[in-house]
């Protein structure tokens, strides 16, 4: 039984591995095309602070954009 929980642990990973770098090139991808990163606000409203963000509008951004089909996401 250890083994098949260090074995799913290790399958987790993976998949959220594979997810993080999904959308680490969406990112990249709808950079390159509009020369800024996805961002839900203004240009002149973000001070740099992670706090400003919207880690989920910017991802559905991604995804109705079309650089990333949203699988694995939830």
């Amino acid at each position: 039984v250890p083994t098949l929980r260090r074995l799913n642990e290790m399958a987790r990973r993976s998949n959220c591995n594979n997810d993080l770098r999904r959308l680490a090139l969406a990112g990249i991808q709808y950079a390159d095309d509009r020369r800024a990163f996805p961002h839900v606000r203004g240009a002149a409203e973000l001070d740099g602070g992670v706090e400003t963000s919207d880690g989920p509008k910017a991802i559905a951004l991604l995804v109705r954009g079309g650089y990333h089909d949203g699988g694995g996401l939830t």
